[in-house]
């Protein structure tokens, strides 16, 4: 158990880096911790923890530095593996830099993949930190959600960027197979062009497959959208584009869209 620990100072490195631990063993937990110094890497960069191993957990926990990095880049974790949980944690930094070309960053997570016999829970979490998008896939809480819960999320940062990117989503870019958004808001703009942005998510792909809950499909519901969302195509107040199998019920958009062909 780590808890009520802190960094203040900026870090610089490679791959797995984190204002507290840079790659955790098994059932690692933080709890209480926070980050205030700029952290920069390459693959699996977080304002917390760079990469979170089976069944680790990160409770009450805030992040307010810059994170940046080139892929797999999040305000808390880098990349929530197995049986992961991030709970009642905040990221207030900006993710991302105009001068770095990333791929798969999120506001709370960079990249989320469970198991079928371990699912990820992302619960109550809320980013307040703009992301500057260089590269496919970023997402308000998380770029890529597989075998993962989201409930009660919250994004109100804005999405900026100098080009055209695919794969933008409120609350997560790609919603992969057995995945729920439960719950959740986004507030913040998209404002850059390019294929499959979303205020709930870009793009969705589920199965026929019972997931958690024992519903088939990929899940989104209770959720809503209010920030303006813009693109190119497949672009929706709620989902880009749905492909396979994903349950929307009882969500709803308040935000202005702008699109081209879709």
């Amino acid at each position: 158990l780590i808890q009520n620990c802190g960094n203040e100072g900026d870090i610089q490195g490679g791959n797995y880096v984190g204002g507290i631990l840079g790659y955790t063993q098994d059932n690692t937990r933080l709890e209480s911790c926070y980050n205030t110094g700029a952290i920069s890497g390459d693959t699996s960069v977080g304002g917390l923890v760079g990469y979170m191993a089976n069944n680790s957990r990160i409770a009450g926990s805030k992040n307010t530095a810059n994170v940046t990095g080139t892929q797999y880049v999040g305000g808390i974790a880098g990349q929530l593996y197995s049986g992961g949980r991030i709970e009642g944690c905040t990221n207030n930094g900006t993710i991302g830099n105009m001068s770095t070309t990333a791929s798969y960053v999120g506001g709370i997570v960079g990249y989320a993949s469970g198991t079928t016999s371990r699912y990820n829970f992302i619960h109550n979490c809320e980013n307040n930190g703009n992301i500057v998008v260089t590269g496919s896939y970023a997402g308000g809480i998380t770029s890529y959600a597989y075998c993962t819960n989201i409930k009660r999320a919250v994004n109100t940062a804005n999405f900026t960027a100098s080009s055209s990117y695919a794969y933008v989503g409120g609350i997560v870019a790609h919603l992969a197979e057995y995945s729920t958004i439960d719950r959740s808001h986004n507030a913040g703009a998209i404002s850059c062009t390019g294929d499959y942005h979303g205020g709930l998510t870009g793009y969705t792909y589920g199965t026929s497959n019972s997931n958690y809950y024992g519903q088939a499909y990929n899940t989104i519901y209770n959720s809503y959208n209010t920030g303006i969302i813009a693109g190119t195509n497949y672009v929706g107040g709620l989902v880009g584009s749905i492909s396979g199998y994903t349950y929307v019920h009882n969500d709803y958009n308040m935000g202005t869209v702008a699109a081209g062909s879709y």
